[in-house]
């Protein structure tokens, strides 16, 4: 839970406060909760809910972890390889808000576009073009960054 609301929020005080205030939230509220196998799920989709109105209120975004399952999706022979994970993620750092929230829940948080859809408040076609945008404008960065 800590790592999905990491990506999301901007450090990890904020993040461990936001994961406190989940706890807090999910006892709280755990009559409502139907299966007990779902906790797990349950739980993560109120983290994720908290650290999006959090980043909403703040419009701060996480930098971290972003670059190692993105490099999965980059065929072997790119020199994109060549760049270091602190590079990617300052090319993911200048995506805009949206792009980098959609980004990461699809990419690293293994979320579908009709479950980002209805956490974000957002059509499916718009989750899918955030993201397809995200992925040409880091690949647009990078190989400019690549061709300096």
């Amino acid at each position: 839970m800590f790592a999905v609301c990491s990506r999301i929020v901007s450090n990890q005080t904020d993040a461990e406060e936001i994961i406190q205030d989940a706890f807090v939230v999910a006892f709280s509220k755990i009559k409502k909760l139907r299966a007990t196998a779902a906790f797990g799920t349950w739980l993560k989709h109120i983290v994720v809910n908290l650290s999006i109105n959090f980043v909403k209120r703040t419009k701060k975004i996480a930098l971290e972890e972003y670059s190692d399952d993105f490099i999965d999706e980059i065929p072997d022979e790119s020199p994109i390889y060549n760049l270091s994970k602190q590079t990617i993620s300052g090319a993911v750092a200048q995506l805009p808000d949206g792009c980098r929230i959609i980004f990461g829940l699809y990419l690293l948080d293994n979320y579908k576009h009709h479950e980002i859809a209805r956490l974000l408040n957002i059509s499916v076609s718009t989750s899918k073009s955030q993201y397809q945008r995200a992925k040409y404008i880091l690949k647009e960065k990078l190989t400019q960054i690549i061709n300096e």
